[in-house]
Formats: C-alpha cells, sequence, structure tokens
C-alpha cells in the first residue's frame, strides 16, 4: 500500500489519501494547507529541508530514497519515499506528489523502488487522479479508470465529447467550452486548465473537479493530441469555502463590535494593527505602528498598565487584560480596554502577543454619571429631609392649635412634594416658571380657574428657584385664601412675569397683585410664611421682594437673578426655613 501526499506550489498540503492518514496521522482536513514538514515528520532531530525529500520538494524535481517517519503513535518508521514534480503544459510546475511505503519489516531500498510506469500508475490511482487522451483528427477518446469514477461512470463506458460536456454543470459548461477551444486553437495557446462543477452520473452528486492538459500542434499548426488530468477537488473547495466563511464572519463580527486588533513580535518588536486600530487611535493607517508610538498616545498615567515583560508573562492560555487611556494626536481622551493572549514558540519562548482594543469611553462617561447624580442625589435627600425638618418645627413653634398646624404641615408638605415632581420630571435640570406657578396654586383654582390669571413669557429656572419659588408661591396663595382676595367668591389674582436686565444680566420679575378681597391692612407681627417669603426671596436667590398692603389689594413684586452665581442648595432653604 502506498501513502500518497499532494503539495502544491508552495508546498503545502492539498490531499492526502487514507493510507497516508494512517501513515502520518493527518486526516485530510486537518491536513489541509499545512507545510510538507508538519505532515512528514522525521524521527530524531532531522529537518526535512535537510534530507533529500526536501530538496526535490523546494527544487521540484524527482527524488527517491529512504527515510525514518514518526508514524501517528510517535514510533519511528522507515519508509521509502518518490517524488515528482506535477507540471503544466507550459512547463510551469504547480505541485509535487510525494509516495511513502512503509518497509517496516524489510531490507534494503530496492524493495521500494518501482519501475517508473508502475509508479506513475500508483500515483494516479492512490491520489484519484484521472487521466484523459484525446486524438483531435479522429476524435477518439481515452479515459482512465479513475477518469470515469470521478465522474461516476461504470468501467468500460465509451468516451465522448457530448457525455463529458452533458455532465459539466450548466451554469459552468459554455465557461469550460470556450476554455478548451482556446487550447485547441493554436500552440501559442496549447495549455487547458479549468476549474468547474460536475454532476456525477450515478448520483447526480454535485461536484467540483480540476482538469489540465497540454494540446500538441504538427509542423502546420495544426492539433495533433490532446492529454491531461482530471481531479475532484470537492473537500479542498469545501474547506476552502468555509474558511472563507469563517473568514467573513469573523470580519463582520469585528466590524460589528468595532474592535482594534493588533499583533507585537516580541522577536522583531514589529507590530500590526488593522484599519479600526489606527481609527481608535487618531492615526492615518499610513503611520507605521511602532511600540514607541503606541506608548507615547497611551495617557502617562495609565501607561504601567499596559507594560509587557516578555520574561514575566501569565502562563499560556491566561488573557492580560487592561482599561486605560489614550490622548490621540488632536488632545481627545478616550477610555481603551484591551484583551490579548500570548501565543508560545519553540522552548516555551513567547513569540507574538495578539489582542483586540475596544473604545469604553461612553460606558465610562456613563459611570461617572451615575456616580456624581448618586452623590448629587444623597446630597438633595439630606437637604430635602432637614427643609422638612424645619417646616414641620416652624409650624409647631408658630401656630398653638395642634389641629391648624396639622393641616399646615400637610399643605406646605404637598406643595414641597409637587415642586419635587417637576424637579424630578427634569432629572433636577430645572422647570418652567409659568409649569411651577400653576403647579402651586392649582389648589386654590379647584371649581373656579377664572380667577386666576397668569401670564408671562416661556421661562426656565433652576432646581434652586423652583424650590423657593414654589415655596414662595404657597405661602402666598394660603394668605389669599384665608385672609385676601380668594376668600370670597368675587375676588382675583392676577401672576405676570417678565425677563429685564438689571446691570447687563437678566432678572426674573414677578408681579402679585390680589383685587376684590377684604380690605387689606399690613400685619403687626410677622408669622413663619412672612419671614419664609422674604428670607428665602433674599437669602436663597440673592434678589429682592416688595410687599404693599394698598388698600384695593395686596400685592408681591419679587425679582431675582436667572442665572444665579453659585447654586446654594437645599442647604440655604433649610437654614432659611429655619431661621
Amino acid at each position: 500500500m502506498v501513502a500518497v501526499v499532494v503539495l502544491d506550489a508552495d508546498g503545502r498540503c492539498n490531499y492526502v489519501n487514507a493510507v497516508a492518514e494512517v501513515l502520518t496521522g493527518f486526516g485530510l482536513a486537518e491536513a489541509f494547507g499545512r507545510p510538507a514538514a508538519e505532515i512528514i515528520r522525521l524521527a530524531g532531530d532531522v529537518s526535512l529541508d535537510d534530507t533529500p525529500l526536501g530538496e526535490a520538494v523546494r527544487e521540484r524535481t524527482d527524488g527517491s530514497g529512504e527515510v525514518s517517519l514518526i508514524d501517528r503513535r510517535g514510533r519511528p518508521l522507515p519508509a521509502a519515499f518518490r517524488a515528482v514534480p506535477l507540471t503544466r503544459m507550459n512547463g510551469d510546475v504547480h505541485g509535487t506528489v510525494i509516495e511513502l511505503i512503509d518497509l517496516t519489516g524489510e531490507t534494503g531500498s530496492g524493495r521500494a523502488l518501482r519501475e517508473r510506469e508502475e509508479r506513475l500508475r500508483l500515483a494516479t490511482a492512490a491520489t484519484g487522479i484521472g487521466i484523459w487522451d484525446v486524438d483531435p483528427t479522429t476524435d477518439r477518446r481515452r479515459w482512465s479508470e479513475e477518469f470515469l469514477e470521478i465522474l461516476g461512470l461504470p468501467p468500460g463506458t465509451t468516451p465522448t465529447a457530448g457525455l463529458f460536456a452533458s455532465l459539466i454543470h450548466p451554469e459552468d459548461r459554455e465557461r469550460v467550452a470556450a476554455e478548451y477551444d482556446r487550447a485547441y486553437a493554436s500552440p501559442e495557446a496549447g495549455e487547458y486548465h479549468a476549474e468547474f462543477r460536475i454532476r456525477r452520473a450515478d448520483t447526480n452528486e454535485e461536484r467540483w473537479v480540476v482538469a489540465t492538459g497540454r494540446v500538441t500542434f504538427d509542423s502546420e499548426g495544426r492539433p495533433v493530441r490532446g492529454i491531461g488530468t482530471l481531479r475532484d477537488v470537492h473537500e479542498r473547495r469545501a474547506i476552502e469555502t468555509a474558511l472563507k466563511e469563517s473568514e467573513e464572519r469573523l470580519r463582520i463580527a469585528l466590524a460589528a463590535g468595532r474592535m482594534g486588533i493588533w499583533r507585537y513580535d516580541f522577536a522583531t518588536g514589529r507590530q500590526e494593527w488593522n484599519s479600526r486600530q489606527f481609527e481608535l487611535f487618531g492615526l492615518d493607517p499610513s503611520v507605521e505602528p511602532t511600540r514607541a508610538l503606541f506608548l507615547s498616545l497611551v495617557h502617562p498615567e495609565d501607561r504601567p498598565k499596559v507594560h509587557i515583560d516578555p520574561n514575566n508573562l501569565p502562563p499560556p492560555g491566561t488573557y492580560l487584560d487592561a482599561e486605560f487611556r489614550i490622548v490621540r494626536p488632536d488632545g481627545t481622551v478616550r477610555w481603551i480596554v484591551a484583551h490579548a493572549l500570548a501565543r508560545y514558540g519553540a522552548g516555551d519562548a513567547p513569540a507574538e502577543m495578539i489582542g483586540v482594543n475596544l473604545d469604553v469611553t461612553a460606558r465610562r462617561e456613563s459611570e461617572e454619571q451615575r456616580e456624581l447624580l448618586l452623590h448629587e442625589l444623597t446630597h438633595r435627600v439630606k437637604n430635602i429631609l432637614a427643609l422638612v425638618q424645619a417646616v414641620v418645627s416652624q409650624t409647631l413653634r408658630t401656630t398653638s392649635d395642634p389641629e391648624n398646624a396639622y393641616e399646615r404641615i400637610l399643605a406646605r408638605l404637598s406643595s414641597l412634594a409637587s415642586t419635587h415632581d417637576l424637579l424630578v420630571a427634569s432629572r433636577w435640570v430645572g422647570a418652567s416658571l409659568e409649569a411651577l406657578l400653576t403647579t402651586a396654586l392649582q389648589p386654590f383654582a379647584v371649581g373656579d380657574e377664572e380667577r386666576l390669571r397668569l401670564a408671562g413669557p416661556p421661562v426656565e429656572i433652576g432646581p434652586r428657584a423652583v424650590l423657593t419659588i414654589g415655596m414662595v408661591a404657597h405661602e402666598l396663595a394660603t394668605n389669599a385664601a384665608k385672609y385676601g382676595s380668594l376668600s370670597r367668591p368675587e375676588g382675583r389674582l392676577e401672576l405676570g412675569w417678565e425677563i429685564a436686565d438689571r446691570h447687563g444680566e437678566p432678572w426674573v420679575v414677578i408681579d402679585w397683585r390680589e383685587q376684590g378681597g377684604p380690605p387689606v391692612a399690613a400685619p403687626t407681627k410677622k408669622g413663619f410664611g412672612s419671614r419664609l417669603i422674604e428670607r428665602s426671596v433674599e437669602g436663597n436667590l440673592a434678589g429682592r421682594i416688595e410687599l404693599d398692603y394698598a388698600g384695593a389689594g395686596f400685592r408681591c413684586r419679587l425679582s431675582f437673578p436667572l442665572r444665579p452665581a453659585a447654586d446654594k442648595g437645599g442647604d440655604d432653604q433649610a437654614r432659611t426655613a429655619a431661621e
């Protein structure tokens, strides 16, 4: 039994037969694409390149002799070999056929050698290569048994041009015929090479084949003979297709993940980057990606995170992970996550590092924003609790009737809750002044909204102003409902606002006007509500307030900066209320 290994022009495996699978331990799928030295392993420290067999493969010449192989169980195995180059019609060598014969139990290299014709027959039979021979002058053809087997035809089938053409896939038929006609057209052509699909005669199975040949011509330029081979390459095509599809899936996955891919060679220090890696670092793909360039773009504080020591790498299979900042040439700072693995060579020495990079700036910024919001929420909750405590304390201090105090506390806390609802809806950015005043006055206009008139331009105020004006509006409305214009059916309340310029800065001016209420008189003693109104506007908003107890009706005019210099927040509100 003869083991057959077929190599391509680069010395990589294209085919192994069943005997070679047993002898070498490599199946076709595993052997495909591997260098000859990986398939044909020699005993001892002998390199295939240093043997006559290696020389024949390298020089693409005939060669024969004996070698000591390592079989699939790791045992030495004496074998005879013969190498025969595969030559196209123009003389170009496009591969090598290697025969290996197990010499176990025999002596002498003569036992392994055959006549040249016998070796050719064994090679073609073992590799399944079909031979075809055509006489164009008589249109007589000869097909070998292997040729018939590839086409799914029974032995002894009479070969005809029409039969062969009928088995070619319809989509490939015209292309194959054109290649055939070209080869037979003139001596300058004379070569035939086509890769196409057939449908086997016995099963109608679709298979990929390669036909190669050469046409000889007489002195007058007429074709007199065509001879060549036919090989079934369906498994090879399937492997290539699967590999191409796998590579395409990997490419799409990496593109979808927007990952940069890099490789670092420890021996040469050379780096290789894909296009996405250049994009991540803000570099033009024409730039040479050196290690020094990479480190220069890493934030100085994070460079220790990406240091690679070839003498202190983790065990094989262990990921190297890092999260670090880079500073692009335009000054932009981005966060990068890197995952890498080291590949080890002979003697477990690190050969290269391969990894991927991913921009996680958005995620880092989101985390920082969440931490900031959590801190802000904690701060605001403390302030709100302090404000609630101050409202309850001062209300109880200034109200002797427990039931009245209870109602006042509930009303003030309800107003505070409504104001907070507006802020929560905007994530504490601020609120519309009109929406704020409408919310504060809504409980006092139930059933007769015409008694209240609000008018003013669109104005957005900040969180501090929202809380302050919300409490002030509630206190003013409560007083109006008890003692002012809203205490009588004919009473009215007009509330207007505008933006005024004061020393080049925009101020909000709110005008509260009551009409149709009972006679107005200035209070002899200021209660909690009055103090809250005055101190909140002046203390919290650095604003001004004017109270007018004219006989026609109470009027309050308050103003404050639209953009306060500093946000003192609920601390001042709670402190003002407590005072």
